[in-house]
């Protein structure tokens, strides 16, 4: 003879509701995430058009002028600044090292070594105080990696918002995530939030705003670089192209800021399109019940 299990209506509501705290929303973490790298994604397509088109001097200059904004640049780090003295160097970097050889030709495309080449970029390397770049082909960038150079060796404070400005860009993408793996607290039926649930709640909403506030070192550090190049400029170039390196300066910094308004938008798409799903999902199991 079968047994037959009576279960109360109530334990098995319990027993659904605990099932369903349980459960992951696979589909909104997934759609969140989708969501929010897409919007990341679309805002990085501006600053890589601008890194495009306002790169590579040589559409500017002619070889005669190339070769004086060379010149102008190491008398600015050999003898108007104390940076040849602390060991700031400039790498000259006119083709990819051979290990890229062995990336995948995508990899070896989007390298910042294969993009420093080309005159599409330059950069400050902090770790072997060196400035990396093209000097035929991105000779105005020089001043602004040299504001970066300066600032790293010449002040303690422009050193860290360099250092936490590298550790900010890293983390603001990150952001991304924490929405897209965690919901709004919702009170329990017939009670209100809980003070833990509220800062909960509060944090959450404010994952935007620290996405976006995370690269704010870095404004701060690329935007004293650039001051200091559009003065050294002015004091060693013609007007023509002391114009032409505030210009590009301008244009960079930009790009920086749509990256970080870009962030703060992807973060706060992904939690819209989260807490869209869990709603759908809390009507649904509430129907159930």
């Amino acid at each position: 003879m079968n047994s037959v299990n009576f279960t109360s209506e109530p334990a098995i509501k319990a027993e659904n509701t605990s099932k369903n705290k349980k459960s992951r929303n696979v589909k909104g973490v997934l759609a969140a995430y989708a969501a929010g790298l897409g919007v990341n994604t679309l805002a990085s397509v501006p600053p890589l058009l601008i890194s495009k088109n306002f790169a590579n001097d040589t559409k500017l200059l002619t070889q005669s002028e190339i070769a004086n904004v060379n010149k102008q640049a190491d008398k600015l780090l050999n003898n108007l600044t104390d940076l040849g003295k602390k060991g700031v160097t400039i790498e000259n970097i006119t083709k990819p090292s051979e290990f890229l050889d062995m990336l995948p030709p995508l990899i070896k495309k989007i390298h910042p070594e294969t993009l420093i080449s080309k005159g599409r970029n330059a950069v400050f390397n902090a770790s072997l105080n060196q400035i990396q770049i093209n000097r035929e082909k991105l000779p105005l960038g020089l001043f602004h990696e040299m504001g970066h150079a300066f600032n790293f060796n010449n002040s303690k404070f422009w050193k860290a918002m360099q250092m936490s400005g590298f550790i900010g860009k890293n983390l603001a993408p990150l952001m991304l995530l924490v929405p897209a793996f965690t919901k709004k607290e919702v009170a329990a039926e017939g009670e209100e939030l809980t003070q833990k649930q509220k800062i909960k709640n509060g944090i959450r909403e404010s994952l935007p705003f620290i996405a976006s506030g995370l690269m704010i070192p870095t404004l701060l550090e690329e935007g004293k670089a650039s001051l200091r190049a559009n003065k050294w400029a002015k004091e060693l170039l013609d007007p023509k192209h002391a114009k032409f390196v505030t210009k590009k300066n301008t244009i960079a910094y930009s790009s920086y800021v749509i990256v970080a308004l870009g962030l703060g938008l992807a973060t706060y798409t992904a939690k819209k399109v989260k807490d869209h799903f869990d709603e759908k999902k809390a009507m649904k199991a509430s129907n159930i019940n």
